[in-house]
């Protein structure tokens, strides 16, 4: 099980979230992040995209939703995607 540490900055404070890759196949990527209160499960198409350079990676929310929609929570969502996207490419 491959894990990673995540450092993301919310509000002007600093946080490392856990995230842990739970699938991994040719087509998708299953990866949950674990919060301070909550957890994300988060899917996504790299390995898919590797193949096809044409295409961006497309996210998507399977479990979990984040608590009030500010724009300071969509700039955590897109900083975590981020994280992940940097991960993924040097590691997997």
């Amino acid at each position: 099980m491959i894990e990673w540490n995540l450092n993301i900055n919310y509000n002007g404070r600093n946080y490392t979230l856990k995230a842990t890759v739970e699938y991994l196949s040719n087509q998708i990527i299953r990866i949950r992040v674990q919060g301070s209160k909550t957890a994300l499960l988060l899917e996504n198409n790299y390995p898919f995209t590797k193949l096809s350079t044409k295409k961006g990676i497309v996210w998507k929310i399977r479990e979990g939703m984040m608590n009030k929609a500010y724009s300071n929570t969509a700039r955590l969502l897109a900083d975590i995607f981020e994280e992940l996207e940097k991960k993924m490419k040097t590691e997997l």
